[in-house]
């Protein structure tokens, strides 16, 4: 279950687990298109963009954690690696809602929280200067971790779970 809060102009996702009623399944088509960092990709997704789109924002996060200064991400860094491609979401889909991955985190030791603090914030005001009235901005509450190595079946069904849970709440019209 996704419980949507006001930060600022957009929505924060935060997930409860929450039983769901027997019997009350739906189908749901879902189209996953990956657009891995490369120009080419970059250039042409925005053909791939609709009114309501859920997208998984990926950056490397031992990246972020070796080219941090005091718990705070560069500017250049953000605007390299995330920044870019927020500009690109909120610039081509009326309503995205995000959800922030960090890549690369097979040594996470609970130094990179204030580092995440950091994005999420800048995330969110980078997404605060495409709202308006009309618009309906959601930015899930977590950075989700995964490794480099091999991404575990738990990790996946993190990723999964949270996902559908933006696609199919009721919460998000």
């Amino acid at each position: 279950v996704v419980v949507l809060s006001d930060f600022k102009d957009i929505k924060r996702a935060t997930f409860e687990v929450k039983k769901r009623k027997t019997g009350t399944t739906r189908e749901v088509v879902v189209t996953v298109y990956d657009a891995g960092g490369q120009r080419e990709y970059f250039l042409a997704s925005a053909l791939f963009m609709k009114e309501r789109v859920t997208f998984l924002v990926a950056f490397d996060g031992q990246d972020m954690r070796i080219t941090q200064v005091d718990g705070k991400i560069d500017p250049e860094k953000y605007q390299q690696t995330i920044g870019t491609y927020i500009d690109l979401i909120c610039q081509n889909c009326a309503n995205p809602c995000i959800q922030l991955l960090a890549t690369k985190m097979d040594s996470m030791d609970g130094n990179e929280r204030p580092l995440w603090k950091d994005i999420w914030h800048k995330v969110a005001d980078h997404l605060n200067s495409f709202s308006n009235k009309t618009r309906q901005i959601v930015l899930a509450s977590e950075i989700l971790n995964v490794s480099a190595k091999i991404i575990s079946e738990d990790q996946m069904k993190l990723i999964v779970s949270r996902t559908t849970a933006l696609l199919l709440s009721e919460e998000i019209t």
